[in-house]
């Protein structure tokens, strides 16, 4: 048995003092009418007058107006450039993406006989790079499917228009191997470049043989322009800013390929000297259902960045459910355990990739720290991710 102390009478009280005051303003509702054993229900007062029983409404007939949302392209151009991205290097992993999944389409579609002929059919799949400082370019060029005039300005006329999914969605391709999904990607070509020119040639042969040329310096406005002797595929030249200079240099070009595309599944070369180097030269090794002793060393000194040295202990795990998670781990050989093992602020040796392709190279959100002496590669391809694929989404 409980009882309400004074405060609490006092409250109670001054409460139905008010809504005693609010039932007077409360209009009177006429009591139900039975006629001819029917109950007969009055109308509700209309307190707001007028044939509509709320304060707006529509007009009776009128249809509403659809409108689309509109968009400042040289605006938008910026944002994406410029507040999506916050390494400047970032392009050159985009544009690798975009070429190995021009590339894997062209495979898919002659692996599936869906293309009659082929264009410069002798030419092997691969993504070739190339700088020139005097000039200030970066070119990248691929020998993939490439593009119609109408798929030029339905794909990079386009902001957030991704071809690679469109793709996945009208055909029955493996999505693990396509890598974009956003449709921006192109577009941080914007935060280094003054221009962009894009030469290409679609692989059907029943769709032409006509080469083009898109253009942009990202002021909102692009043009396309035939060009004669162009070959399969997708060239791609950047004219750099003046505060990105340093992507018309050979060694910078190739440390940022090496960082966030070692793994793509196509050949990467770089144009050095006049000959072609491969960039990407180790496979990648999670991928793979099981490895020999020898392919674990070879892989671990890969990630160890050194010539030397033999793991303790290799795990390969796979998984499927909730998420598809290829990876690897190496513990280090505790004979001969790196210096970096007892600093105080350790980096995590695991690297975290989706699709092949580097997303973060401390996974520090995967791994817990003090297993920061660990080795390894943790891909998942369908895990959520920002839209700039640089750091996943909290999906709890």
């Amino acid at each position: 048995r409980w009882q309400f102390c004074a405060a609490g009478r006092g409250a109670m009280l001054s409460t139905m003092r008010v809504a005693a005051r609010a039932a007077k303003r409360i209009p009177r509702v006429t009591p139900a009418l039975h006629t001819a054993g029917q109950l007969a229900v009055p109308a509700a007062p209309n307190v707001y007058g007028g044939a509509c029983s709320r304060r707006w409404c529509a007009a009776s007939g009128t249809k509403p107006e659809r409108h689309e949302f509109k968009a400042e392209t040289k605006k938008l151009l910026d944002i994406v450039a410029k507040s999506l991205y916050t390494d400047k290097e970032v392009f050159i992993r985009e544009l690798i993406s975009n070429a190995s999944d021009a590339c894997e389409k062209l495979r898919f579609l002659q692996g599936t006989h869906q293309l009659s002929a082929v264009h410069d059919e002798a030419l092997p799949l691969q993504i070739k790079l190339s700088c020139d400082e005097g000039s200030r370019q970066f070119v990248i060029e691929d020998t993939g499917v490439g593009m119609t005039h109408d798929e030029l300005v339905d794909h990079l006329g386009t902001i957030a228009k991704s071809g690679s999914l469109d793709f996945l969605q009208n055909a029955e391709s493996d999505a693990s191997k396509i890598i974009g999904q956003f449709g921006v990607g192109f577009y941080s070509t914007f935060v280094v470049a003054d221009k962009v020119e894009v030469f290409t040639k679609t692989c059907d042969v029943a769709k032409g043989d006509t080469g083009y040329l898109w253009s942009s310096d990202g002021s909102g406005s692009y043009e396309i322009t035939e060009v004669p002797n162009v070959p399969r595929g997708t060239k791609i030249v950047l004219t750099l800013k003046d505060d990105a200079v340093e992507f018309a240099k050979l060694a910078t070009v190739k440390k940022s390929a090496e960082k966030f595309s070692s793994f793509i599944d196509f050949p990467i070369v770089i144009l050095e000297s006049g000959e072609e180097k491969p960039v990407n030269k180790q496979d990648a090794l999670w991928m793979k259902s099981s490895a020999t002793e020898e392919e674990h060393t070879q892989f671990y000194r890969f990630l160890s960045n050194t010539s030397y040295g033999e793991p303790y202990y290799t795990l390969l795990y796979q998984t499927d459910a909730p998420l598809s998670i290829k990876s690897c781990f190496y513990i280090p050989d505790p004979d001969n355990a790196p210096s970096r093992m007892f600093t105080r602020d350790p980096e995590v040796g695991v690297a975290l990739h989706s699709r092949r392709v580097l997303v973060k190279k401390q996974a520090d959100g995967v791994i817990p720290k003090w297993l920061h002496w660990m080795k390894g590669v943790v891909d998942c391809e369908d895990m959520p991710m920002n839209i700039s694929r640089e750091s996943m989404k909290d999906s709890r």
